[in-house]
């Protein structure tokens, strides 16, 4: 797989993340949020683990499972965040707060003592204008504790994605997308049954439920583990976090498109439309080295 390849994957994964908001608005508030980490980890790891059998069932070397279970810590600390704050404030407040993982990312690698180049961060600009304009975001509406959960949340993933970005470099991707789900969905279980035990057995486990339960498992956590882990050997953790940007984008089109009974429908205005555009635009920055790319072009043109 080169670059190029690695790029369409992320896009792809990015594709199926979009679904998120979706389909987290189809979960009862009164399901624990806890509950809805372990099991669609669970059944995503479930899976992975039959797609990839042949890979996982290789044991890890015991100084990775320190790796792993870190991970699988951070993931799963984000995904609460996530779906805790998603549920508090309006969904643009919340998209527009856990996209700044394309920020947070950037930030780590700088902590870390890592060079970012110049174009990412002005690509990054852009990307923030574009995607305040797309979500129509209101600073006034949002409430102060959802709000710095979101943001930790954002951080948590910032981590994350830097780390899984690490680790692929040297252990096999598919066997760390089904480890990773599977911890996940250990530490999810564990604090459902520590904050909320009587949802367990008292949730109103219906056939809607158990739908929304599969689209998710499978969308938003299968083939977004699996494609976007398979790239990662070959992407560097800015380039993960600037394509992971465009979800936002994603969201706001299939909310344009989609039947009504799927989703609440986005009336696209010219505002949405150039945050949209502008969101593109900045990834196109941030991705590609417009010098290097103009060179080549006039060296071509002058054979």
């Amino acid at each position: 797989m080169n670059r190029f390849q690695a790029n369409l994957c992320l896009l792809t994964a990015t594709l199926c993340w979009a679904l998120e908001p979706t389909l987290l608005k189809r979960f009862a508030p009164d399901v624990s949020v806890m509950g809805v980490v372990a099991l669609t980890s669970g059944l995503a790891a479930l899976c992975l683990g039959i797609v990839f059998w042949s890979r996982w069932r290789i044991r890890p070397s015991r100084a990775s499972l320190p790796k792993f279970g870190y991970l699988a810590v951070l993931d799963m600390l984000a995904g609460v965040m996530s779906i805790w704050g998603a549920r508090q404030v309006d969904l643009s407040a919340s998209a527009f707060l856990l996209a700044l993982c394309v920020v947070g990312v950037p930030v780590v690698l700088v902590a870390q003592r890592r060079s970012v180049p110049g174009r990412t961060w002005f690509g990054i600009a852009i990307i923030l204008l574009g995607l305040a304009l797309a979500v129509q975001i209101r600073p006034g509406s949002m409430a102060w504790v959802p709000t710095l959960v979101l943001l930790g949340a954002a951080a948590v993933r910032s981590v994350y994605i830097v780390g899984v970005n690490d680790m692929a470099k040297t252990h096999d991707p598919a066997q760390m997308a089904v480890y990773l789900l599977s911890g996940a969905s250990v530490l999810g279980f564990l604090g459902w049954v520590l904050t909320d035990p009587g949802s367990i057995t008292g949730m109103n486990y219906s056939a809607d439920f158990f739908a929304t339960l599969v689209m998710y498992a499978l969308f938003v956590y299968s083939i977004f583990t699996a494609t976007s882990f398979l790239a990662q050997p070959y992407a560097s953790a800015q380039s993960v976090a600037v394509i992971y940007s465009l979800e936002v984008t994603f969201a706001v089109l299939l909310g344009a498109v989609l039947p009504h009974i799927l989703v609440d429908r986005i009336h696209l205005t010219l505002a949405v439309l150039a945050g949209c555009l502008l969101t593109c635009l900045g990834v196109i920055v941030a991705e590609v080295d417009l010098r290097v790319a103009f060179r080549a072009s006039v060296a071509r043109s002058s054979r």
